[in-house]
């Protein structure tokens, strides 16, 4: 992982689950770029939960503030697959996203987590298989993240099926998905975030 900008990122946790097995590994990375191995798969959603709400009162949230903002996240960001949760210092986000309050109050208080969504082998392997069978079961649960998913898996299906199968397949479950309700997640296909922020 290679650090971006001025401020770089604070904390975060590499995160990875398979059906009922998950772990995650806790970084404050301290150099601009690092390697990070994927976790032992031997922890719980809910200790997680825990770690994630104290990383956020450190950031500055209040105790209750952290665990609501960690309930927002329960049917979306602990699911199958592998992921960055990342938090951003508040001197990154002021320098990408500032605000301005009038009349200024004595001191505001901005904590940002993102979300990075990461192609294992395992997931590659999978969603290769899913648009070979055509097992829309298995696609669905990727939803917004199966386009680039499958751009991956692309070196895979090559060498049996062709462009206009698999276009075929993402497009048809991509439309469905499109046809659901919104959801409150914003962001590029493969990253989302989700902020606070309080001016007292």
């Amino acid at each position: 992982m290679k650090s971006i900008g001025e401020f770089g990122i604070g904390t975060f946790i590499m995160f990875e689950r398979r059906a009922n097995s998950l772990g995650y590994r806790i970084v404050r990375p301290h150099a601009n770029e690092i390697s990070v191995e994927r976790p032992a798969l031997t922890g719980s959603v809910e200790s997680l939960r825990e770690a994630l709400r104290g990383m956020l009162v450190e950031q500055g949230l209040y105790p209750r503030e952290a665990a609501a903002m960690v309930e927002t996240w329960r049917d979306s960001w602990f699911e199958d697959g592998a992921r960055l949760f990342y938090l951003l210092p508040q001197a990154t986000v002021d320098a990408i996203l500032p605000l301005q309050i009038q009349p200024r109050p004595a001191t505001i208080t901005r904590v940002f987590v993102g979300r990075m969504e990461i192609v294992t082998p395992e997931i590659q392997t999978e969603v290769a298989r899913a648009i070979r069978m055509n097992d829309r079961q298995t696609l669905r649960k990727y939803g917004r993240f199966l386009e680039p998913f499958s751009a991956v898996a692309q070196a895979q299906l090559s060498a049996t099926l062709d462009e206009g199968t698999v276009d075929t397949a993402v497009r048809t479950i991509a439309a469905e998905h499109a046809a659901r309700p919104a959801t409150c997640q914003t962001g590029p296909a493969a990253a989302s975030a989700t902020g606070y922020n309080r001016a007292p």
